[in-house]
């Protein structure tokens, strides 16, 4: 009886060594895979001994070797560099008058598009997926502020270095804007009731991402934590690809203090889990992530700050949506 089988193959590779007479057919599940890596699964189908080898020291193979009929799983690894990637893998009969099948296999640079933007992403060594560039979507009917005192909830950012808010197009790429908790998670007053309902949710971040919790914060700063520095050092979380370039600080510690750009603070980092709730006096605080640079430390902490204030926002991939 004929032996037949379906599978969902984007790929068919078939070599047949004709002196021999020896043969081998492979059948990929797919030839693209995300920038997160997984698995793929090889039907080889071969009369003769074969092995395999990869141009991908990183790639694991469920099996290197086998006779006749075998299915291979390829595990591949995420890709943290910043390009796409192509490797192959070459399926070869025994010696002599060898039978080849190469498989090509294409992964995708670690990237999000996000409405028209694309945002930079890395996997750092917390295990997570993170946004190394600064949000910067406008909500619907929202337009960006260059007042800091208006409560607007949405403003351009600040350059430390030249004491000017930054408007122009290259700067709003590199620095992205400002946003407060209110227009982050879309309310329009922090209560005694919803101030401990933001924590994990997706606020202004696309699907499947969402603002960082303390926890994952915490999760971050240990990845990276140095005693000398007591906090993450700087240096080595650049080193993997987490940009520290923020959009400065917009400084309101209550819902009635004038705002203002801060003068020496290069930023923080949202994050959605609450600190602190006084609604008699106006003031609501949040955690967030806060560099601090200077001739002692270099190094990020997690922090108290005002919910009210202006900060950088980075997303984290979800947890249910990374390999």
């Amino acid at each position: 009886m004929k032996k037949s089988f379906l599978i969902a193959a984007v790929s068919l590779i078939t070599a047949t060594s004709c002196l021999e007479e020896k043969s081998i057919e492979v059948c990929l599940s797919d030839d693209n895979i995300t920038y997160e890596g997984g698995k793929l699964l090889a039907y080889v189908r071969s009369n003769s001994s074969w092995s395999i080898v990869s141009d991908n020291p990183d790639i694991i193979l469920s099996h290197k070797e086998g006779n006749g009929d075998k299915d291979v799983i390829i595990t591949v690894p995420a890709n943290t560099s910043e390009e796409e990637k192509t490797f192959t893998i070459t399926f070869s009969t025994e010696s002599p008058e060898q039978a080849t099948a190469v498989a090509e296999i294409h992964q995708s640079l670690p990237e999000l598009l996000y409405g028209t933007e694309k945002y930079k992403i890395k996997l750092m060594k917390d295990g997570r997926w993170w946004m190394v560039e600064n949000l910067r979507m406008i909500p619907e009917g929202k337009t960006v502020s260059d007042n800091p005192d208006d409560g607007n909830g949405i403003w351009y950012p600040f350059s430390v270095e030249n004491q000017t808010v930054i408007k122009d197009e290259e700067g709003i790429i590199k620095k992205g804007y400002l946003y407060n908790i209110l227009t982050t998670f879309g309310i329009d007053r922090i209560t005694e009731e919803n101030c401990a309902t933001f924590e994990g949710q997706r606020g202004l971040c696309p699907e499947g991402w969402h603002i960082p919790t303390q926890a994952e914060a915490d999760e971050l700063v240990k990845a990276y934590y140095s005693e000398e520095q007591k906090g993450a050092y700087i240096p080595l979380l650049e080193e993997d690809g987490f940009n520290m370039e923020l959009g400065g600080f917009l400084l309101k510690n209550s819902i009635d203090m004038e705002g203002s750009y801060h003068k020496t603070s290069i930023g923080q980092i949202m994050l959605s889990t609450k600190a602190s709730l006084d609604l008699e006096n106006g003031r609501s605080f949040h955690k967030a992530i806060v560099p601090t640079i200077n001739t002692k430390y270099n190094r990020i902490t997690i922090t108290n700050s005002s919910s009210y204030a202006g900060q950088s926002i980075r997303c984290i991939k979800d947890l249910n949506t990374q390999n």
